[in-house]
């Protein structure tokens, strides 16, 4: 039985610091979202939030069948749980990559969505679900990564993905963050090109989100 639950996040959220207010405002296409910072002096620049998509499809042998990347964006509720993270009032702990078919018809035993978590996620045996994710810090450290994969049992297309964080409160420690309560954080609802999959193949996903 699948445990999944969804966080409904209202109203705004603002975060005071002695020299410095954050504030996380509504994205703007491309996968990027600006961050307005003012310092003490009055002057403000952007700070933007990049997030990178790389899906593979290969064939049981691991020969290469395509490749797409693009960009993402990020949700106003992944806003509102950046800003949460940054307010110190809530924690999170674990990730999920969502992948969606294109068309309306399963991709994976579960349905249109097959499901890439971590392998303590409390959904790693239910069917639809892949316990193979890696969450890493890349780059110097200043760049998370996700990546994971799952084998497609139907043939289908991808059409939509999308990442989504646990959500805590800020008396859990991350460690202790499981993915029973859940935010959705980013998005594509339509890729350049639907990713053609067949039964048996093998799906890679990476995500990379980075910040300037």
């Amino acid at each position: 039985m699948v445990r999944r639950r969804y966080l409904a996040v209202g109203g705004a959220l603002a975060i005071a610091a002695v020299v410095a207010v954050v504030a996380v405002v509504a994205l703007s296409g491309g996968g990027r979202s600006e961050t307005s910072v003012a310092d003490a002096d009055g002057t403000s620049e952007g700070i933007t939030v990049h997030g990178h998509w790389v899906i593979e499809v290969r064939q049981p042998d691991g020969a290469l069948v395509s490749r797409q990347e693009f960009d993402n964006s990020m949700l106003s509720d992944g806003r509102k749980h950046l800003a949460g993270l940054l307010a110190g009032s809530r924690s999170t702990g674990m990730w999920q990559v969502r992948v969606l078919a294109a068309a309306p018809a399963d991709l994976c035993l579960t349905g249109r969505e097959c499901t890439i978590v971590e392998p303590t996620s409390v959904n790693a045996s239910d069917p639809g679900f892949f316990p193979n994710l890696v969450v890493s810090l890349v780059g110097v450290g200043d760049q998370l990564q996700l990546s994971g994969n799952f084998t497609a049992q139907y043939d289908n297309a991808i059409g939509r993905v999308s990442t989504a964080a646990s959500v805590c409160g800020d008396t859990v420690a991350p460690a202790s963050c499981d993915d029973s309560l859940l935010t959705e954080f980013t998005q594509r609802v339509l890729l350049p090109s639907p990713v053609d999959v067949l039964a048996g193949q093998q799906v890679l996903v990476k995500v990379t989100l980075s910040f300037s």
